[in-house]
């Protein structure tokens, strides 16, 4: 799947507000580490066939107690300030890089709310 097709599946799914399922996940920061290896490994893992898997960075979840809905992004986002976009991405890569045998991923910037998110977009492991 090309690289601009994926970065519009995951605007999309931040703009339909699409619940955390099988190959979507949201979290506000990276400072729980583990639990972004855990999703990474289970999303590279993954046994529904998703070509590809979401992992946003920057995004925080909410759960919508009047219509009975868990973690759906909460809007307008959280974000991740511009300045600070380079360093996770370093981050990020250098945390996955600890994933063995290696995983396929691309990591995406993109834009809502006026605000910056990540996308870290996982390719299903063979």
């Amino acid at each position: 799947m090309k690289l601009s097709d994926i970065k519009k599946i995951a605007h999309s799914i931040l703009e339909n507000q699409n619940v955390e399922n099988s190959f979507i996940e949201y979290k506000k920061s990276i400072n729980f580490k583990d639990k972004i290896l855990k999703t990474a490994c289970a999303f590279a893992n993954n046994y529904m066939n998703n070509e590809v898997n979401f992992l946003f960075i920057g995004v925080e979840e909410v759960d919508d107690k009047e219509n009975g809905e868990k973690a759906i992004p909460k809007r307008p986002i959280s974000g991740i300030k511009e300045s600070m976009i380079e360093g996770i991405e370093n981050d990020l890569k250098s945390l996955l890089s600890n994933i063995n045998p290696k995983i396929n991923y691309h990591i995406i910037q993109d834009k809502i709310d006026n605000k910056y998110y990540l996308v870290v977009a996982i390719e299903q492991g063979f």
